[in-house]
């Protein structure tokens, strides 16, 4: 007879693997919208990784966010990085020019936090995963270049998560929209609010690099990215 905590294993990752996999069609067409990358955009992607981008990566990092698999946290490596830099700047740099993660460095830790308290249903636990610091340099490498772009890529109504933009814009946007609302004069209106779940709780990476591919992004770094998510 199975452990209770393997049976409990055994329905997370099930509740995960379902989750994640809602959506199977790709409407690509609802990115008809979007600019697609440009030649020059696409060069800013592929440059060269140097050793400024790992250092300016791994000295953003805050101190404490979570603990790592590997147990070396942000704090050993900016402390010692007088020590080690040169060996995580090799060890990454090899990383984006061979593209290959090494096994180790993508190793994460699965941690349910719950969004309510008394925590009933899985609905109310939200995964995070704890990544080891050169794993977390990686991708904060491959952020930092498409936050360089994204603001001629997204459509100037996408207000949130994107650098000079803020979403407070279209709260008062909508604020103006709604104003006489109340009124019973003019013309029949009415106004829908939409419950949408997080982004990050059905994400679909399939889909993710469909799209990257369909908006013009390398192909090169496509792959660097899919490496996050799926490994080598």
């Amino acid at each position: 007879m199975m452990k209770l905590s393997n049976l409990l294993q055994t329905f997370i990752s099930n509740f995960l693997v379902n989750l994640l996999n809602l959506m199977m069609r790709y409407p690509v067409d609802c990115l008809n919208s979007l600019s697609l990358a440009s030649e020059e955009q696409c060069q800013l992607l592929l440059a060269p990784i140097t050793s400024k981008d790992i250092n300016d990566a791994m000295f953003n990092m805050k101190f404490g966010k979570a603990p790592v698999p590997d147990g070396f946290t942000e704090e050993f490596f900016k402390e010692n990085w007088g020590i080690v830099r040169d060996d995580v700047v090799a060890a990454i740099q090899y990383c984006f020019e061979q593209e290959y993660i090494y096994f180790p460095m993508n190793i994460t830790v699965l941690t349910l936090v719950p969004k309510v308290e008394n925590a009933m249903s899985m609905k109310d636990f939200r995964p995070i995963t704890n990544c080891n610091v050169v794993y977390k340099c990686y991708s904060a490498i491959l952020s930092s270049r498409l936050k360089k772009i994204m603001d001629g890529l997204i459509s100037c109504t996408q207000n949130a998560f994107i650098p000079g933009r803020n979403i407070t814009d279209n709260v008062l946007l909508m604020n103006e929209i709604v104003r006489n609302y109340h009124r019973a004069e003019g013309k029949p209106r009415a106004v829908i609010k939409v419950d949408i779940m997080k982004a990050y709780d059905t994400l679909n990476w399939r889909f993710l690099f469909i799209a990257m591919k369909y908006l013009g992004f390398p192909e090169k770094f496509i792959r660097w990215g899919s490496f996050i998510v799926k490994g080598n």
